[in-house]
């Protein structure tokens, strides 16, 4: 087992602890120039995948020794960061919070698709956790913008907000499942906690009863380049949430599945279009709303 120490608070480097005997005794281990590490994560081939400022580092001798992959394609700092953050692998991918949103590494770190979700430069991922082939991230950001506790079904392609009990500005940095829920840890105001079986369907982010299909305003908007999308279903139903452009072409599926009566959120990053007019249109049964979104760079 290894675990991990801060020099100082707020951190000025990590240090890494070791133990063989079930936590009897540690030692020590120097990952170098690392910098400050906020999380690693642990497979089962005994490989430790370390997020760092410098991108990832692995080590296959539970910590003795660390290699750094190429780390191409991660977004960085201006002083030349490649921060990662949290992390954890799938299906023999790697996938770690950083700069403004999520990356994805199918070659052990060497190559990193990255995707922009539009977080602030310290608002990102600080933990994820999965039940049932979905994955649960928590988002801390001292401002409240955009923190909270998300959940993707499909590894990062889309990401759903689910933070209805939460405080009206959270910042999770931590998630536990447990006992049947599943909870998140607050940096200001204490531990929350939500049935498991509540969100390991749809993603319904509230409990309350709707009458109506709806779909909201997107918010922002005028946005840049990801914005909030929010709609409503009152009973079980198919629903697909699709974007068009200014003349009526579709460009892509944000979802398209099965939901139980609800309100939903999901964020749609249009970091790949240019600036203009998009529709949101929203199809369940034989209901179809629209709305106008503005994309500004």
């Amino acid at each position: 087992m290894i675990t991990r120490s801060n020099t100082v608070n707020p951190p000025v480097y990590t240090v890494y602890h070791y133990t063989s005997d079930n936590g009897a005794s540690w030692q020590p281990l120097n990952i170098g120039t690392l910098g400050f590490v906020p999380n690693y994560s642990y497979n089962a081939d005994s490989v430790f995948y370390v997020p760092s400022q410098k991108g990832l580092a692995i080590s296959t001798n539970h910590g003795l020794n660390w290699t750094m992959p190429n780390n191409s394609g991660l977004p960085t700092f201006p002083d030349g960061r490649k921060s990662l953050y949290a992390m954890y692998k799938r299906n023999g991918i790697l996938y770690a919070g950083c700069i403004h949103g999520f990356a994805a590494s199918t070659d052990m770190g060497n190559n990193w698709v990255s995707k922009d979700m539009g977080f602030p430069d310290f608002c990102t991922f600080t933990d994820f956790t999965t039940s049932n082939g979905i994955v649960f991230g928590s988002v801390a950001n001292p401002g409240g913008a955009y923190a909270g506790v998300y959940k993707t079904t499909n590894d990062g392609a889309n990401w759903t907000i689910m933070n209805n009990g939460l405080s009206s500005s959270p910042s999770v940095s931590s998630l536990l499942i447990s006992d049947g829920y599943i909870f998140a840890g607050s940096n200001y105001d204490g531990i929350f906690r939500m049935p498991l079986s509540s969100v390991t369907s749809t993603g319904n982010t509230s409990s309350e009863t709707v009458k109506d299909f709806k779909l909201m305003q997107n918010y922002p908007n005028p946005f840049n380049p990801v914005t909030k999308i929010s709609f409503e279903v009152p009973v079980l139903s198919e629903a697909e949430i699709s974007v068009y452009d200014i003349n009526g072409k579709f460009l892509e599926t944000i979802s398209k599945q099965s939901y139980n009566p609800g309100k939903y959120e999901m964020i749609w990053n249009a970091d790949k279009y240019p600036s203009g007019t998009y529709f949101c249109r929203f199809s369940s049964q034989n209901n179809q709303k629209t709305i106008r979104m503005l994309l500004i760079k």
